[in-house]
């Protein structure tokens, strides 16, 4: 398992297009976006953004998990609007 501090926009990028677990929900990992590090010694900030079910209104941390990457409690919001439900979580 990687541990939180350790994940990047480099873990991520290659599971573009496969499922996470979140808590019994399935959600679909659509982009990875890096951002700008606003200096060398801090870590370049990323966000993904999942697809997922129509019923799913997140209002706090929830354990994310694959087997890639393992599980972490981790902040999503839903954003939209668009055709399916999108949801996002920010790193940095």
């Amino acid at each position: 398992m990687t541990t939180i501090e350790k994940l990047t926009a480099d873990a991520f990028k290659p599971l573009v297009g496969e499922t996470f677990d979140m808590e019994g929900r399935s959600l679909t990992l659509k982009t990875v976006t890096e951002g700008t590090a606003p200096t060398p010694s801090l870590p370049t900030p990323f966000t993904l953004e999942f697809s997922g079910p129509e019923d799913f209104y997140p209002m706090s941390a929830y354990a994310l998990s694959h087997d890639a990457i393992g599980s972490h409690d981790l902040l999503i919001h839903r954003v939209g609007p668009s055709e399916e439900p999108m949801f996002q979580i920010v790193f940095g």
